[in-house]
This record gives structure tokens, sequence and C-alpha cells, in this order.
């Protein structure tokens, strides 16, 4: 007759090894790379590994580029470059978008190595109606080490600072923003970087006008300093759902 426990059970420790009573845990040690914050059901899950996969790089300024590299990972053998133009706006990005899960609370992370002449990066995620988009974004700037969201009337507020960051390093970090698509209106509930986490709970996104079409949108929004060609590694992107 059938007799012991499950390989994924937690009953009873044995001589050099325990039961596991978080799949999760599981995962990350076969080399899942959502090991950051292990909250939410992943839906979209982006390591670079097989290439750009279905989104789309924009810029602005001499020379920007976004591109798949090889110079620096978090996981794996490939990341993504992004490469900000040295004059007009100075940033470079990349973005995808999914189509609409059910509304719930939604969550948006990547990893980053802030590697030369950075000035900012930004999570930007984008819930498009029939009639409306809600924009849930927040900014990080190396110089200062603040933290700013935009609030429901298009401005910047800052929340919290972060110990300053080395350029020119192999260091990853990582940034995760929640926000609640299911409340009414819907709004921020925290940002993750390393290892602080702000609560961002009950602030409004911003409602702006939007027939474009029903969707989900994500970016990773990259700024260099001007009259350079900075640039960022990022890898790791995930997005989840029925976050806490």
């Amino acid at each position: 007759m059938p007799h012991g426990t499950p390989d994924w059970g937690h009953v009873g420790p044995k001589t050099t090894t325990y039961g596991l009573d978080d799949l999760g845990e599981q995962a990350v040690r076969l080399g899942a790379t959502h090991l950051w914050d292990r909250r939410g059901d992943v839906i979209v899950l982006n390591d670079f590994e097989a290439g750009i996969q279905g989104g789309y790089m924009f810029g602005h300024g001499l020379a920007w580029n976004v591109v798949l590299s090889t110079g620096l990972a978090a996981s794996g053998a490939y990341a993504l470059k992004l490469v900000a133009g040295s004059s007009d706006e100075h940033d470079a990005y990349y973005a995808w978008e999914h189509g609409l899960p059910a509304s719930s609370r939604t969550g948006f992370e990547y990893a980053f190595s802030p590697y030369h002449q950075v000035e900012s990066l930004r999570w930007i995620m984008l819930w498009r109606t029939a009639t409306h988009r809600f924009e849930a974004m927040v900014q990080w700037t190396w110089a200062t080490g603040v933290l700013t969201y935009q609030d429901n009337g298009g401005g910047w507020i800052p929340f919290g600072t972060i110990h300053k960051l080395k350029d020119t390093t192999v260091a990853f970090s990582v940034g995760k923003i929640v926000a609640d698509y299911g409340a009414t209106p819907p709004e921020y509930v925290r940002f993750i970087f390393n290892d602080t986490e702000h609560s961002l709970a009950g602030i409004p996104l911003q409602r702006v006008v939007d027939a474009s079409g029903e969707r989900l949108e994500f970016q990773v929004w990259f700024f260099g300093k001007e009259f350079f060609n900075g640039y960022c590694y990022i890898d790791n992107l995930i997005v989840t759902h029925n976050e806490p």
C-alpha cells in the first residue's frame, strides 16, 4: 500500500534535507527568476534568454538604442541594454502590452544595473479600458536617491529616499510597483526597492481619456544624462496579478 509523504510535502525532517512548504522556493532553486518578491501570480516573465520578445522600443536624442546584450545580466546570459540619446529628452524605453487580465492588484518589477551616466529610471503600468487609461508610475533619481510617484493630477510627489547606488557596477537592484486596478477608483498599493517596502496605499492613480483600445501596458523608461549616451542594463521583467 502507498506510504510516505510527497516530494513537495513538509511533514517531517530528514537527515540531510527537509520538505518544502513553499513551491516558490522550489521554483527558484530550479532557476526561476521570480525570486525577489514572490507575492502574486505570474502572468508575464521575460528574462530575454529567447531574445527581445513581443515588445517595442523607442527613445529620444542622438544615438539612442535598445539592444539585446551579453555584456551584463542578472540571470542567464542575456539582458536588455537601454542606451539613452545624448540630446533632446535623452531617454530610451522598452514597452510591451498584454490583454487585460481580471481586475486585481497588479505588480510590475524588473532588475537593473545603473551602469553609465544615469539620470533616472521609471516603472510604468498603464491599464487601458475602452475609454480611459489609469497610470501607475514611479521614478527613481540616481543622483539624489529620491523616489517619486505620479499623483492623480500628473505631478511627481516624493515618498522615499534610497541610499545612493554606485554606477558602473555589476550589481543588480530590483524595483517593483503594485497598483490595485480592482479598486474604485484604481489606486497605488506599494513600491519595493531592494530591501525597502514603501506603502502607497490609498493614493489614486491618474485617469486620462484614452480610447485606443483595452490592454495592459508596461514600460521600462531610462533617462541618461544630457550630452552623454548613458546606458543601463535591464533583466527579469515580471508582471503579476492577484497581489495581496
